[in-house]
């Protein structure tokens, strides 16, 4: 309470004058001057008070870190190399956080000749370092009305901030939405595997075709197949091909498929399923097992993960009940070498959560499988966008479309990415989807997305507006 401080009376600063201080029941209950508020002020002044002391106190005992050591390079990392500390909990997650700390975005927007950039929407994209080449799939949406969906391959510079396309490049066509990109190189040939949502009876939902590198002809190759797989209103979620052995399991409505990418082209085994939810989420575990997300929840209302042994058609068991709906699964390790891959460890989505499992450990007498880690990430629609680097490190893109980064290792976030902005400084409005984690000989570590009508590529250095500079 400012002012003179005279008894009786309460001094209100905005008004610059005294009120008689009175009895609750005599004034409105909002007035300042009302006994009771005049009474709940002094106690609140009196609490500040005593905190600022506290802090006064605090702030002498305290021995104050030089703010040069606050940076995560100088402080973190470079400090633990200096005192020649081993590679400690600490020191790796500085180091994690120094490394996203110096991550930039560069935005690349892809045009396709004879459209509007402003009517392309990107739904996909598959980067192979290996050869630059771009596996993508576009919509053209000319005033909001969706047109056919196609898949390009085609050289890509992710350091321009523009990338022209020829239909020339695209590869096949769906009349509906393209909801899987999967890409493997299997007896010396690099192959796509292509679902989309549309109806088996429209001329397939599945597409595999052979990728040709730059200068090589199709001389000797498979030929180009589309399959048919499901009944008649089957909707195709998410797919995944297993590095070493080339097959692809397929996730539908009604079910799981099991199908080959190599020159014979066959279905080996199905498993039926009711997923009437459309939920997304298929992983291999290793070259036998499927993970992969069982829909409709059980009797108690939980949701839960079905581990399917392919060798057999009855070869299942449901793991991992989740009190939420799943929406997304996924092994963190797939994309590494033979002797680095896990076979065991598998990460399991829903809207407030990320969860890793382990299947070697067992089951409580309850029932339930605790996770190793149990990260909260709340998130938008029936499908997390989140991608893993294979060791310790997962992005994911929270409820405000936001990449977080989140360590595996510790159990802890490592902190957002910076965000694309455009020239204007607005930030990326558009929804960021499908996050694709890669190693590049000159870039190091990538991490890639789709957003609207560009690919936009985080990295460590510079990013597109340095570039203009």
């Amino acid at each position: 309470m400012n002012g003179r401080n005279i008894p009786g009376y309460y001094y209100d600063e905005d008004k610059k004058k005294y009120f008689r201080i009175q009895a609750n029941h005599l004034v409105p209950q909002s007035a300042k001057y009302a006994k009771g508020n005049v009474q709940l002020e002094e106690r609140q002044a009196k609490k500040r008070k005593t905190e600022n002391r506290r802090h006064e106190i605090r702030l002498k005992q305290t021995v104050k870190r030089s703010a040069i050591l606050q940076h995560p390079i100088v402080g973190g990392t470079g400090l633990f190399r200096e005192h020649g500390t081993g590679a400690t909990s600490a020191y790796l997650d500085q180091s994690d956080a120094a490394m996203i700390s110096r991550w930039r975005p560069r935005r690349t927007t892809i045009k396709f000749q004879g459209w509007s950039s402003y009517d392309v929407r990107i739904e996909d994209a598959h980067y192979i370092p290996s050869t630059q080449q771009m596996i993508m799939a576009a919509v053209y949406a000319p005033y909001g009305q969706d047109s056919s969906r196609v898949l390009y391959s085609f050289q890509y510079d992710g350091r321009a901030t523009h990338c022209s396309v020829s239909h020339d490049s695209g590869i096949v066509a769906f009349n509906s939405h393209i909801t899987s990109i999967q890409t493997t190189t299997h007896c010396g040939v690099r192959r796509v595997l292509c679902c989309a949502s549309q109806s088996s009876l429209y001329g397939g939902n599945v597409f595999m075709g052979w990728i040709p590198s730059p200068g090589s002809t199709s001389v000797g190759l498979t030929p180009d197949v589309r399959l048919s797989f499901g009944h008649n209103d089957n909707h195709l979620t998410s797919s995944s091909v297993h590095p070493v052995t080339g097959k692809a399991a397929i996730l539908g409505t009604s079910g799981v498929c099991i199908t080959t990418t190599d020159a014979d082209l066959y279905v080996t085994s199905s498993f039926p399923l009711e997923n009437e939810d459309h939920t997304p989420g298929i992983a291999w575990l290793d070259v036998n097992t499927v993970a992969f997300n069982s829909g409709t929840p059980s009797d108690t209302g939980k949701h839960s993960v079905t581990l399917w042994d392919v060798r057999t058609r009855h070869g299942t068991s449901t793991r991992f009940e989740r009190p939420c709906r799943i929406t997304g699964v996924a092994n963190p390790s797939a994309n590494l070498s033979d002797t680095l891959r896990n076979s065991h460890q598998l990460l399991v989505a829903t809207n407030k959560r990320l969860n890793l499992f382990d299947t070697r450990m067992p089951r409580f007498k309850s029932g339930d499988d605790y996770p190793l880690i149990s990260l909260p990430h709340v998130h938008q629609g029936p499908e997390l966008q989140y991608a893993s680097n294979g060791l310790d490190l997962v992005a994911a893109v929270d409820r405000d479309n936001i990449v977080q980064v989140y360590s595996t290792r510790s159990g802890k976030s490592v902190g957002p990415l910076a965000m694309s902005e455009s020239k204007q400084g607005k930030r990326e409005d558009h929804p960021i989807k499908r996050l694709m984690w890669y190693e590049d000989d000159t870039s190091g570590s990538i991490l890639q997305a789709c957003s609207g009508n560009a690919v936009v590529r985080w990295t460590w250095g510079a990013s597109e507006t340095d570039d203009e500079a």
